[in-house]
């Protein structure tokens, strides 16, 4: 779980690294008022995100885009039951802290280069049945 937790990271903030340098790279739309119109409205951006799935065997990740929200999904394989659910929650409640800044920093990054206040990424972890296992949003700090 730690190696798949690296990934995980290393693949965040690789994607970070991509979306920063789309929205540089990007002329501002003037009167965007959502991340989401802002992606929508720009080809090339909406194209990486959508290359920049990835899967493995245990699991799927998918980015998502709703308003002023960045979603990432990850989706297990397996579907697990109740108390290895619980656990897992459990596990993941104790480690969103230790990534607190790291996702609060793309969030600032990305109001910083879209100028578009309040934009929130959120982690999602979903069993294999789809139904949800551990959620966490995080907002720039002012």
């Amino acid at each position: 779980m730690k190696e798949s937790k690296s990934r995980i990271l290393s693949l965040v903030m690789s994607l970070v690294l991509m979306l920063t340098t789309a929205f540089c790279l990007t002329a501002c739309g003037g009167g965007t008022k959502t991340l989401e119109s802002y992606v929508n409205d720009n080809d090339s951006i909406k194209k990486q995100i959508e290359s920049a799935s990835q899967s493995d065997s245990t699991m799927e990740m998918s980015i998502d885009i709703k308003d002023n929200d960045l979603i990432y999904v990850y989706k297990y394989k397996q579907t697990f039951e109740a108390d290895a659910v619980a656990q897992m929650k459990t596990q993941f409640e104790s480690y969103a802290s230790s990534f607190e800044s790291t996702f609060t920093n793309i969030a600032k990054s990305l109001e910083d280069e879209t100028k578009i206040s309040g934009i929130t990424v959120q982690i999602v972890y979903q069993n294999g049945d789809g139904s949800e296992i551990f959620k966490q949003s995080y907002t720039a700090k002012k």
